[in-house]
């Protein structure tokens, strides 16, 4: 098995992540680091909730469990194919018959699982859990809260005002993860045979399907669409690089001060107040804590290179443009369907804050001298 590798620090900056990457801290502590843990991340379950909600979710976790030490995750196209195989239905348990099957055709010592559950309160509630394949047993469990304005599949969606059938909809809701890779007229032509066939139980998937093929023709599809998005992000930034102001880098950064701050400057290992506003290269924005009407906090070398180099480099008080290119943001992996990968992302952001560890008081006992 090839071991993922993600050479960024990936953290979305939002309430959404912080949030999911607090649980899966937790998930992750219990876990022995003195040794290599091979993980399968499977599909959690939606309750009451879309289950587009429980792909970000579980995409989230997995970018997240794939920046820890000692860990390796078993990669996408061969879990899939093992559940597909084993025809598992996700409810968020998982029996000991497929545990041990996923253990067997994976290599891998736990399984993370869950479920995403809507609430009333326009929140979600997600339960997640680490099961060691070997026993059986529950070695750790998660729960987090988050609010659902965080759904990136709504923002700057627009409904038409024609009337479509619901079969016409789900079909076009299908090709969400397709409609970015360019096909050939024979290829579409394919593809729509193939549903088609599939649709009328015409033939079987595990008759035709080769898994392999159609992840490598995919991985293709994706390359040239990497290398299309990181060729238009650096003719962006050559031109960014003209604006009043502005400084390149050598990691490829891109930052024009706009407004230069009085205060200090922090340094990686700093928690820092911000407000920012995230957008591609075409002006589509993916993140706004603007939007949200709430500045977040983070520390510098727990966010994406562009960001800690970035701020770390300025003052408090200070507001920026920075451009990262995709080798220093989200790679070429992205955070589809948002974030294609090998995009170029920029920021507008204000560095508002350091914020200071409040210092423990030590028992004043210790320091009294006797009489």
């Amino acid at each position: 098995m090839k071991r993922l590798l993600i050479t960024l620090s990936f953290i979305n900056l939002s309430l959404f992540s912080q949030n999911v990457d607090n649980m899966c801290d937790k998930l992750f502590s219990s876990l022995d680091k003195t040794k290599e843990n091979k993980i399968a991340i499977i599909e959690f379950s939606s309750i009451n909730s879309k289950n587009e909600d429980a792909k970000i979710i579980r995409e989230r976790i997995t970018t997240k469990f794939a920046g820890y030490p000692k860990i390796t995750l078993v990669e996408r196209a061969l879990l899939d194919k093992v559940l597909s195989e084993i025809k598992l239905q996700t409810t968020g348990i998982i029996n000991e018959k497929d545990m041990t099957k996923i253990g067997e055709m994976t290599g891998a010592d736990y399984v993370i699982t869950g479920t995403v559950n809507n609430l009333k309160n326009n929140k979600l509630e997600i339960n997640s859990r680490i099961i060691e394949i070997k026993t059986g047993k529950i070695i750790s469990a998660a729960k987090s809260f988050i609010d659902k304005n965080w759904d990136i599949y709504s923002q700057d969606s627009k409904k038409s005002d024609k009337t479509y059938s619901n079969g016409y909809m789900l079909g076009v809701a299908m090709t969400r993860n397709l409609s970015d890779y360019e096909f050939s007229k024979q290829e579409i032509s394919d593809i729509i045979k193939g549903f088609s066939d599939g649709l009328n139980k015409k033939t079987k998937s595990q008759e035709v399907v080769d898994y392999e093929k159609v992840n490598s023709f995919i991985n293709e599809k994706r390359q040239i669409n990497v290398s299309k998005h990181k060729k238009e992000g650096s003719e962006y930034l050559n031109s960014m690089i003209k604006e009043q102001n502005s400084k390149k880098f050598d990691s490829g950064l891109v930052m024009v001060v706009q407004k230069e701050g009085s205060g200090e400057m922090p340094s990686a290992t700093d928690r820092v107040k911000v407000h920012y506003k995230g957008y591609l290269i075409n002006g589509k924005t993916f993140d706004s804590s603007y939007d949200r009407g709430q500045p977040v906090d983070f520390v510098l070398n727990q966010v994406i290179p562009c960001w800690t180099e970035a701020l770390t480099k300025v003052k408090v008080g200070s507001k920026v443009k920075i451009g990262c290119p995709s080798d220093i943001a989200y790679g070429d992996r992205g955070i589809e369907p948002t974030i294609p990968g090998g995009s170029t992302l920029i920021f507008d952001v204000e560095l508002l804050e350091i914020i200071k560890e409040t210092p423990k008081k030590e028992e004043s006992d210790k320091n009294l001298k006797t009489k």
